[in-house]
């Protein structure tokens, strides 16, 4: 077996590959598998310049995430091992850099004992949809509006300035896809939207996730209370 970061493949028999699966959760549901790849080994080299070189190579090949990691079979066909860096929702990430942990023995005069660790995570089964938040905000009730005046040598006074007032209303959320920016709900009151302040916006993901998120906000006025609840994913 081999194991094969990107373009760099190790040597046959070279690492041991311990894979750890651990869910993430939103409220009940699976929001996505966190995938670690945990991998020791030894380099074998002729010599100390030979084993610079080597180790040399393996730190160059483990510098930066977004690559495809995978075990092989000899004749480097795919095992059932792969971590495709297009398939994880931010990309695969280096959270263990090649380290060196022994020193003693013949290390770094036929051997150098290392290790590393790849991360990257998987959206659950047939998921889609990564993460979906929307709130609305209400600000006042239509009803009269007050505020207190300051003389300048008696006590303050309520005085009442209208008899009615008009409702604010905010929506706003946002929602996080698997390669593709998910759609985004309708304002909840079409008639009552100042259109001249719709926001809509689609976020860049950071080099190498496969995250795509939109976001959006609509704000409302009315005259009458009125009455919505967010959508659901």
């Amino acid at each position: 077996m081999k194991l094969k970061y990107g373009s760099y493949t190790h040597g046959a028999g070279e690492c041991v590959v311990a894979i750890e699966k651990t869910a993430e959760m939103a409220g009940d549901a699976t929001k996505w598998i966190r995938e670690r790849w945990n991998i020791t080994g030894e380099i074998h080299g002729s010599d100390v310049a030979d084993l610079t070189a080597k180790i040399q190579a393996l730190e160059t090949a483990y510098a930066v995430g977004g690559k495809d990691i995978r075990i092989l079979t000899d004749a480097g066909v795919n095992t059932a091992h792969v971590m495709q860096n297009s398939s994880t929702v931010k990309g695969t990430r280096i959270v263990q850099h090649p380290s060196f942990p022994r020193g003693e023995g013949a290390e770094y005069a036929t051997y150098r004992t290392f290790s590393l660790a790849v991360e990257g995570e998987r959206p659950a089964s047939g998921a889609t949809l990564m993460e979906y938040r929307e709130s609305v905000s209400y600000a006042g009730t239509c009803e009269m509006t007050w505020k207190y005046q300051t003389p300048l040598y008696t006590e303050p006074q309520r005085q009442q300035l209208t008899a009615y007032s008009v409702q604010q209303i905010v929506q706003e959320g946002y929602a996080a896809g698997l390669n593709a920016y998910p759609a985004y709900p309708g304002p909840l009151f079409p008639d009552d939207e100042h259109l001249e302040q719709r926001m809509i916006r689609l976020e860049f993901p950071v080099k190498g996730s496969t995250e795509r998120r939109t976001s959006w906000r609509y704000v409302f006025s009315s005259h009458l209370p009125l009455t919505g609840y967010p959508h659901q994913a």
